[in-house]
C-alpha cells in the first residue's frame, strides 16, 4: 500500500522523485489508508503490509500508529522513513504498539559535509538517536547507504563506515551501493552546482 504519492522532502541530490514531472505530493487521508487494510484484511486474511511510499510522513506515521494499536491486534508492517527529528522516543514506541515491526532508511552517509551537499536534510546526531530509539522500541532497523557521490572524499566515506560499525546494535541490515546519476535527478539537472562537469549521453 502507499500512504502518499510523491516524496514531501523532494531534495536529495541524487533522486529523481518524480521522473521528470512536476514534483508534487499529495498524502493519502489516514482514514482511507486504514480502510484499505481493514478490506484487505477482511478479504484476504491479510496480516503483513509494506507501504511503498517514497517515505511515510511523521504525522501519517502518529495518526496510524495510534489507530491501529487502538484495535488492540494491529496488522504487522514496514515501510521507508526519513531520519527526522520529529521521530521521538515516544512516536517510536508508539509505532511499535501500533504493529511496525520494520523501518528502512534512507542512511546514505554519515559525513555532515556530504550530508549538506547531497541536501539530505539530515543530522548524524539525529540519525544516532533515532536508530538507537527505534531499535530500543524493538523495531528492526534497515539502513541504504552508497559511496561516490560526486566530491565525496576518502574521509568522508570513511566517516560513514565508521558511524555504521559504532551502530551495529542499532542497524540490524543495510544495503549499501555506489552512486548513480539518474536521469532528472538534480545532480543531472544542475551539474555544477555538485561538482560534475561532464555528463555523456548515450
Amino acid at each position: 500500500l502507499i500512504t502518499s504519492h510523491g516524496c514531501y522532502h523532494g531534495k536529495c541530490g541524487f533522486c529523481n522523485v518524480g521522473y521528470g514531472g512536476a514534483k508534487s505530493f499529495y498524502q493519502l487521508p489516514v482514514g482511507q489508508v486504514l480502510d484499505q487494510i481493514t478490506a484487505l484484511q477482511e478479504k484476504y486474511g491479510v496480516r503483513h503490509i509494506f507501504f511503498a511510499d517514497e517515505a511515510i510522513t511523521p504525522h501519517t506515521l502518529r495518526e496510524l500508529s495510534a489507530q491501529l494499536a487502538d484495535r488492540g491486534d494491529p496488522v504487522n508492517w514496514c515501510g521507508c522513513v526519513r531520519l527526522e527529528r520529529t521521530l521521538s522516543q515516544e512516536l517510536l514506541e508508539s509505532m511499535a504498539r501500533g504493529g511496525c515491526r520494520m523501518l528502512l532508511f534512507g542512511l546514505e552517509t554519515a559525513s555532515e559535509r556530504m550530508i549538506q551537499h547531497m541536501v539530505k536534510g539530515t543530522q548524524r546526531d539525529q540519525m544516532s538517536r533515532i536508530l538507537n530509539a527505534s531499535a530500543q522500541a524493538g523495531i528492526w532497523n534497515h539502513t541504504f547507504f552508497f559511496f561516490g557521490f560526486p566530491g565525496e572524499t576518502m574521509e568522508d566515506a570513511q566517516e560513514t563506515v565508521n558511524f555504521v560499525y559504532a551502530h551495529q546494535q542499532a542497524i540490524h541490515s543495510a544495503s549499501l551501493g555506489e552512486f548513480v546519476l539518474e536521469r532528472y535527478s538534480p545532480v543531472h539537472l544542475n551539474p555544477e552546482k555538485f561538482g560534475v562537469r561532464r555528463i555523456t549521453q548515450k
